[in-house]
């Protein structure tokens, strides 16, 4: 299996020159078990990049492995976040019973019992074995929510049974690990008893937490790109081009493993020139030269690709961003309310008026056509992204959960040359609404027949300007302060769109009751 080969590829290694000082890998955790029990006989370090068993946490059984992803022992703060939020108290959680995956189930049911939720069940089971019978518990504790940590070959066994018992629909919630392929439940073997489609009936709607294996943030790392610019030069790279080599979504933590390895060894090399070595020294019995090497790799600290990479007492990273997915689809919603009040006598009075001049008609389709061809080019040359941005550079203490910290993420959408692109609107509607003040100053003292003169209309597009004159620039000098740009923007539109109706539809009521009510000198000539 792939633990065989993993061991045999390994000693070959160590059998061939030159000697290695630290090794990268391995990719499964299966396979790095074994190996990281077998690197301390060489006095070598080990830094894996996509090994997220929490059996690996343990220092005592791997002394010399350090990890650049994330051990799966945190998803338990990440469930119980997500458990509080939706105010959901009990839970049952089921996986396989391996010695790789047994601790998992039991590091996650543990830290959501720690936050306060009842953990129903615990199920595990062996491969290949039946799983009727432990649905079928859970079903009869009525727990809604349950929680697999398995394999796909286990999910698709559980939802067949799943199925079969009724365990879906909108009074079910399923939570399946982040790392299933797209579309896994048509791997199913298609038996008269249980079909791909009865899979998917279970699961479509079930949610997988998966902890964002990028740095959002926009400044640069250790290698002086940012992350992004990390990202658009790893997927520029020829093999990829041409479809010769598959991308792998680990690439940030071998990045960053690779980084880690480097900075060790860099700050070692004045300290082993103490033993009178350099790093060319360096053979399978050096014992004293690891030791240097092993408390460097705990002292290194950067900004990575992946995350802020420093180590804790396992050789673990910290991971504290967090992306919530859904199987149907990730959908993301963005609402914009913007409160308008409109007379309805107004829209048909205003609908109805004819455009006598035909050179202020083609000046306004002229703006809006300009606008369009704007919006529309940077819609196409330069569209909008949804990024990650973290609102704060620290961790901050959640108040639900205790002894747990977070870092407030918010979505934001940007594009590469937002700037440019936003100057240019905000210049073109500028034109726009000076053009139209010009229009209102100029006609200051025309009165449309719905009794709206045009001076109150004049002072509504003046505020508009001045005010937008003043927020304009604190939106660009806020930046990224999400709360103050929704309390800023938010505030402007409320404001003026609550003086322009107290301005247009106020003085026109008064006017109205003016008619109606008879003033007191024609009630004494009455």
């Amino acid at each position: 299996g792939q633990t065989a080969l993993g061991v045999r590829n390994f000693i070959r290694m160590i059998d061939e020159a030159p000697t290695k000082i630290a090794l990268l890998g391995s990719s499964y955790s299966t396979v790095t078990a074994v190996i990281a029990e077998l690197c301390p006989s060489y006095n070598m370090l080990q830094v894996s990049f996509s090994s997220g068993s929490s059996f690996l946490a343990n220092r005592k059984s791997f002394p010399l492995l350090f990890r650049t992803s994330y051990s799966y022992s945190i998803y338990g703060q990440a469930y119980s976040t997500l458990l509080h939020h939706f105010n959901w108290t009990k839970v049952a959680v089921i996986g396989r019973n391996s010695y790789i995956n047994y601790q998992d189930v039991y590091s996650v049911s543990n830290s959501i019992r720690k936050s306060g939720i009842d953990v129903k069940a615990i199920e595990l089971f062996l491969a290949g074995t039946p799983v009727y019978q432990r649905l079928k518990r859970i079903k009869e504790l009525d727990v809604r929510i349950i929680i697999a940590i398995t394999l796909e070959e286990d999910m698709l066994a559980l939802a067949c049974d799943a199925y079969k018992l009724g365990m879906y629909g909108k009074k079910y919630v399923w939570f399946l690990p982040h790392w299933y392929e797209n579309q896994f439940w048509k791997k199913v073997s298609g038996s008269t008893d249980c079909q791909p489609e009865h899979v998917h009936t279970v699961i479509r709607y079930a949610l997988s937490i998966r902890v964002l294996f990028m740095n959002y943030n926009r400044t640069a790392t250790i290698s002086g790109m940012t992350p992004e610019e990390c990202e658009q030069r790893y997927y520029q790279r020829p093999s990829i081009v041409n479809k010769t080599y598959t991308p792998n979504g680990f690439w940030p933590f071998a990045y960053d493993a690779v980084w880690s390895i480097a900075l060790a060894l860099n700050s070692s090399r004045d300290q082993i020139k103490t033993l009178n070595k350099t790093l060319d020294d360096f053979d399978y019995k050096q014992a004293e030269m690891r030791k240097i090497f092993y408390r460097n790799m705990e002292l290194v600290q950067f900004t990575g690709i992946s995350n802020n990479i420093s180590f804790d007492h396992n050789g673990d990273v910290s991971g504290n961003m967090f992306g919530v997915h859904q199987y149907q689809g990730c959908v993301m919603l963005y609402t914009s309310v913007i409160l308008m009040g409109f007379d309805s006598e107004k829209v048909r009075s205003v609908s109805c008026m004819e455009f006598k001049n035909s050179h202020l008609l083609l000046g306004f389709c002229l703006l809006l056509v300009l606008e369009f061809i704007l919006l529309m080019s940077w819609s196409v040359i330069d569209p909008l992204k949804p990024v990650k941005v973290s609102i704060t550079n620290h961790l901050v203490d959640d108040k639900v959960i205790p002894y747990q910290k977070y870092r407030p993420v918010v979505l934001i959408c940007q594009c590469d040359y937002d700037t440019y692109w936003l100057i240019g609107t905000i210049g073109l509607n500028g034109i726009l609404l000076l053009f139209t003040a010009f229009l209102a100053y100029e006609g200051r003292e025309v009165r449309l027949d719905n009794d709206i003169n045009v001076k109150s209309i004049s002072t509504c597009i003046y505020n508009t300007i001045l005010l937008g004159l003043i927020v304009i620039p604190l939106i660009f000098i806020l930046n990224r302060k999400i709360n103050e740009l929704y309390v800023v923007i938010g505030g402007y539109i409320l404001f003026c769109t609550i003086l322009c109706q107290l301005l247009l539809f106020l003085r026109k009521r008064k006017k109205v009751d003016e008619r109606v009510r008879p003033s007191q000198s024609q009630l004494n000539v009455a």
